[in-house]
């Protein structure tokens, strides 16, 4: 049998090799010792990380077990997503976590990604970013949608810390509820991105959130489609973003799939 190095954590021209190989799928599965991860990949991304790119692979998995019960046919698909020492194939830091497939959140090719910008929370503290892309069909007379979440992850021992979680996307019925083939339906949706605030005297960063608001709605509705846009502050409190400005807005209301 060929060694770690050969199969998947060769370096090479200088930078980590950003493809996820079997090494690191190897090694992702056995991160838990306790729990196995078994079945195939449902999904995979790695990147070198920025810190140490010549080095340190960012990698998530998930993946989708063989066979399941037709008493039960959600699937509950495990993932790991680790900071690997790229020529070793050690786990530096992980997180297994489970992300619950039913008729409204499916796990696709591309819906899992390590997000590798420099999210700088604190001195000394990196968090790496994990990015959910629901490939679900949102239901047909939803009042509420969601998509797109990102997650931040601080090292901490072994592990991998999550510190902030939400969706970038987010949606909400006004009138009726999101179908264009409702009468009158009108809903508001947002789109969220994520900045880090200066450097405090002490502590840790704020994440300050910018979202743009629009309302859409079925063909004959009447609504003013003006975008607006608003500015959010979460703060680190007792180990966890929280929202500080109030009142809040619909979508800090959502949560993630993947915690």
């Amino acid at each position: 049998m060929k060694g770690l190095w050969a199969i998947g954590f060769a370096v090479s021209c200088g930078a980590a090799q950003a493809q996820c190989s079997d090494g690191i799928e190897k090694a992702l599965r056995a991160f838990d010792a306790k729990t196995p991860t078994e079945g195939r990949v449902a999904t995979a991304h790695c990147k070198p990380w920025p810190p140490a790119p010549d080095s340190v692979l960012a990698a998530v998995m998930a993946f989708r077990p063989t066979q399941h019960s037709a008493q039960a046919p959600d699937w509950q698909a495990p993932a790991v997503v680790a900071l690997v020492d790229a020529r070793t194939g050690k786990v530096l830091h992980g997180r297994r976590f489970i992300v619950s497939e039913d008729a409204a959140t499916q796990v696709g090719d591309e819906s899992l990604r390590v997000d590798t910008a420099n999210y700088a929370l604190a001195p000394g503290v990196r968090a790496l970013g994990l990015r959910f892309h629901n490939e679900g069909r949102r239901p047909a007379a939803a009042d509420g949608w969601w998509n797109d979440e990102l997650m931040l992850l601080v090292p901490e021992g072994r592990a991998l810390r999550p510190v902030f979680c939400q969706p970038l996307m987010a949606q909400e019925a006004v009138e009726g509820s999101l179908s264009h083939q409702r009468p009158g339906a009108i809903w508001k949706q947002a789109r969220l991105t994520v900045s880090v605030g200066p450097q405090p005297t002490t502590g840790w960063r704020d994440l300050v959130i910018t979202a743009t608001e629009v309302l859409d709605g079925a063909p004959d509705a009447t609504f003013d489609a003006t975008p607006h846009r608003s500015r959010s502050t979460y703060r680190y409190e007792g180990g966890r973003y929280k929202l500080l400005t109030r009142p809040a807005l619909f979508w800090s209301e959502y949560r993630c799939s993947v915690e």
